[in-house]
């Protein structure tokens, strides 16, 4: 069982190939060079690591990666016999890496460094980020994909599953690919310790409902607040989507935030969705009389108050909540649905509002049209 060639045993310079073989790593490997190296990886590579190394990709200068896994795949993992979460660090993607693409790839035991199997990280803002197709992530001791310093990827027809954290974490800046559609299509997001995925909400209109996310930890999508500043469209996926900070729909363009029937969005304590606060924006959350939308509490045993609610504000362009329900919040000291000066075309109708620990719905200033609404255990009352 061969040592990695020598080329590549600490850093390689100009381009190379990884033949189909098994290649026992020693010591870090980094693909980086003023000459922009690219390595191909060979479909029947197997590449073990030894405990604590890294496989990096422009990290510190220009380099690429090119795995191509076919028929045979391209197996990434431990060199210990006994394997385990953390075994070695990882696959990092750095802020100069060039024409990544992972297609046929099985990435195992990863995550020594406390990052993910597969490491994404843009702090220089140079990188054109990664393509990962027809893979499997799989037993990292921290996530299975974890994204900082605003990489972004394209992920499609992998599964990324037993994990022990997230089996994707994007911090705010971070992103899957955005292409004017959803682009996180047809992977599998199962068996991870938390939440299938942690990302912002500005960026959660690139989740497909081709993918399925439950039989995770914790089976919602944690959305960490955000400003959504571009028109999104959240699809009603297998999981519901959880709102762990306020999110807020605005920009000077206008955006916005479609939510599609069948969707449930929860809400933890002391967040809400607020709306043209103080930019423009609108919410359109239309579902149907058999598939309708559902805003509501996070908990597991849920009460009035444990939201603050949807807040629709001044500069409104016309929001509408049809065949909704809209139940626990209030906490906003207001209502489930507080409209302050906003449009007179903004619409409530064929909904349902519950268990509101103040009002109903709210309105300061405002005259939306209100209709077919069915008000239930409200505690200040059902329409202010």
């Amino acid at each position: 069982m061969p040592e990695l060639h020598r080329a590549l045993r600490h850093h390689l310079r100009e381009r190379d190939l990884v033949r189909a073989d098994v290649h026992v790593i020693t010591c870090d490997v980094g693909v980086a060079g003023s000459a922009a190296p690219v390595l191909k990886v060979e479909d029947g590579a197997t590449l073990e690591f030894n405990a604590g190394i890294a496989f990096s990709v422009g990290s510190s200068t220009w380099g690429g990666l090119v795995v191509e896994g076919d028929a045979l795949g391209v197996t990434f993992t431990s060199a210990d016999p006994t394997p385990a979460p953390g075994d070695w660090d990882g696959i990092l993607v750095g802020s100069y890496a060039r024409a990544v693409s992972i297609d046929g790839a099985v990435v195992l035991y990863a995550g020594g460094t406390g990052h993910g199997g597969v490491y994404l990280d843009d702090n220089a803002g140079s990188g054109t980020g990664a393509s990962i197709t027809d893979s499997l992530i799989a037993y990292s001791a921290t996530s299975g994909v974890h994204m900082s310093s605003g990489a972004r990827a394209d992920i499609t027809g992998t599964t990324v599953s037993d994990n022990t954290e997230y089996g994707l974490y994007l911090d705010d800046t971070s992103a899957l690919s955005r292409s004017g559609t959803a682009s996180f299509t047809d992977n599998v997001v199962t068996a991870n310790g938390y939440e299938p995925i942690y990302l912002s909400a500005n960026h959660a209109d690139t989740l497909d409902a081709s993918s399925t996310y439950s039989g995770n930890g914790t089976d919602r999508l944690y959305v960490n607040g955000d400003t959504v500043d571009v028109d999104s469209t959240w699809q009603a996926l297998d999981v519901p989507w959880y709102i762990a900070r306020d999110v807020t729909v605005q920009a000077s363009t206008a955006p916005r935030l479609t939510i599609e029937p069948g969707t449930t969005v929860s809400f933890g304590r002391g967040a809400g969705l607020l709306v043209a606060s103080s930019n423009y924006g609108s919410l359109y959350a239309v579902g149907t009389a058999t598939d309708d939308i559902v805003f509501t509490s996070g908990q597991a045993s849920p009460a009035a108050g444990d939201w603050n609610g949807i807040t629709i504000g001044t500069r409104d362009n016309g929001s509408t909540l049809q065949n909704t329900t809209v139940e626990y919040g209030g906490a906003n000291a207001k209502g489930n649905v507080y409209f302050y000066s906003a449009s007179s075309s903004s619409v409530v109708a064929d909904s349902t509002i519950a268990y509101s620990s103040s009002w109903g719905i709210y309105r300061v200033s405002s005259t939306p049209t209100i209709s077919n609404v069915a008000y239930l255990g409200n505690a200040s009352g059902e329409l202010y």
